[in-house]
């Protein structure tokens, strides 16, 4: 398998092995096992942003707030940067004892 920068060979030796060598049933475990991994990276990223945010940390870096702070930070678009920050801030609302966020 050819790829730019010996990306996919250092991908398939972190996967377990060779990719070319193994069978469907292998494939799909180990594609099962990287979707985990990334939903465990995007739970990861929400509860940072969310931080990021309640820490009004933007200001830190000097950036006017967190969308801003993640354009710069990830090289993002607005767009992107705002949903994300909205996601998180869905995902990640802390509610209190009675039941009020």
């Amino acid at each position: 398998m050819s790829v730019v920068g010996g990306r996919i060979e250092h991908v398939s030796s972190i996967g377990g092995g060779d990719l070319d060598r193994k069978s469907g049933v292998e494939l799909l475990d180990v594609l099962r096992e990287q979707e985990r991994i990334k939903h465990e990276a995007d739970l990861v990223e929400l509860a940072v942003i969310a931080q990021l945010e309640a820490r009004n940390v933007a200001f830190e870096f000097g950036a006017k707030n967190t969308v801003d702070l993640l354009r710069h930070a990830l090289t993002i678009g607005a767009r992107d940067a705002g949903g994300r920050v909205k996601l998180a801030a869905a995902a990640c609302e802390r509610v209190t004892v009675p039941g009020v966020p």
